[in-house]
């Protein structure tokens, strides 16, 4: 009976980490157009945007980036937090095989 409540519990854990996942790829794609000055950060809207994706994304990649240094001012943190995300959605996905 715990498996069948278990189930949809984890397809909810597997799609917020997709989702998350889509998070890191988005603020890192506006990050690096307000740094080339192809977005327009002096727009409220734009700003708004890239605060909010950060607000969630950077909690996160703060402890990735403690651990790990820029090399020659290219940030990586980004690059291991989707891989750790991407391992845990594998780990998630082998529990739901486990339990169907």
């Amino acid at each position: 009976m715990n498996q069948i409540l278990l189930i949809p519990f984890l397809e909810l854990i597997d799609g917020l980490l997709w989702f998350y996942q889509f998070l890191i790829i988005i603020a890192v794609i506006l990050n690096l157009l307000a740094a080339l000055n192809i977005l327009n950060t002096y727009n409220r809207g734009v700003f708004v945007l890239i605060n909010t994706i950060n607000r969630f994304t950077d909690p996160a990649l703060y402890h990735i980036r403690r651990f790990i240094p820029t090399f020659g001012g290219l940030d990586f943190s980004p690059v291991i937090g989707i891989f750790l995300v991407h391992v845990l959605r594998n780990i998630v996905k082998t529990l739901q095989l486990y339990l169907s």
